[in-house]
This record gives structure tokens, C-alpha cells and sequence, in this order.
């Protein structure tokens, strides 16, 4: 069977991200790498994550989508991809993701792995979820 790897932050794991998952098991064995606390604070700003990595891994541990769930530290995964003993068939982004302009795109090419991007779930995002409870409690 065929391997995908993909990434993310998973934080407030949603509709959205669980027919991303879906759709990307579909093409074969999905492993999850996923952003640790720091990294997404670093990406996102001090009040970011909402949810705890325990708690994110929990979640998506419990997917019967995902087989493999594996954290970095760092603001890309590509440190942890060179760690794996193998690289996948397929990588898998949303397609609002520039991943021909990134570090994981450029990695992921250099290793002649497919790149397939999937559409997002409209209406559905964490940063949407946020912004309606903001919009809901006086911008609190």
C-alpha cells in the first residue's frame, strides 16, 4: 500500500481537518506529522495552540484515518522527515498551502515524492472557529 505523509498544527481539530485526513488515507497509509506547542507558537503567536499537543495527539490518534502520528519541534517537519528511515509516496496539503515555494515542497521534490494537494472544506478553519467565538464574546 501506498504511503502519505502530510502536516500541520491540528489545533481545534475540526470537520475540516478530519475530511482532509479522510480523503488523504484514501490514497494509502497516512501518517500525521504534527506541530509541537512551540513550533506553533512560533508560527502563530503566543496564544496559540488553543489545544495542548497531549490533547491534539489524543485526537488524532483516535482517527482511524491516521496509523502514524510523529511531532516536531522545529517550524517546518523537514528535520523530522530526515530522521525517517523512508520517504513517502504521496505528500498531501490543502490547496491554499504555496508549496511549491516552501521548504517541505522543495524537500519533498528533491526526494521525487508526488505532491497532491486537496480542496479545503469551505467555511471551516480553525482561524474561522476563533474569529466567531472572538466575534461572539466582545472580541475577548
Amino acid at each position: 500500500m501506498p504511503t502519505v505523509w502530510t502536516n500541520g498544527c491540528f489545533d481545534l481539530l475540526h470537520a475540516g481537518h478530519v475530511t482532509f485526513l479522510e480523503r488523504a488515507a484514501q490514497m494509502g497509509t497516512l501518517t500525521v506529522f504534527v506541530n509541537s506547542d512551540i513550533s506553533i507558537r512560533d508560527l502563530k503567536g503566543a496564544q496559540r495552540p488553543i489545544v495542548p499537543l497531549p490533547q491534539r495527539l489524543r485526537m488524532l490518534k483516535a482517527l482511524r484515518c491516521v496509523a502514524h502520528v510523529h511531532v516536531f519541534q522545529e517550524r517546518t517537519p523537514v528535520a523530522a522527515w530526515g530522521r525517517m528511515s523512508t520517504v513517502p509516496d504521496f505528500y498531501v496539503k490543502d490547496e491554499e498551502c504555496d508549496i511549491t515555494h516552501s521548504e517541505e515542497g522543495e524537500w519533498m521534490l528533491r526526494n521525487n515524492v508526488a505532491i497532491t494537494l486537496l480542496r479545503r472544506l469551505p467555511g471551516v478553519s480553525t482561524t474561522e472557529i476563533i474569529s466567531r467565538i472572538r466575534a461572539d464574546h466582545g472580541g475577548t
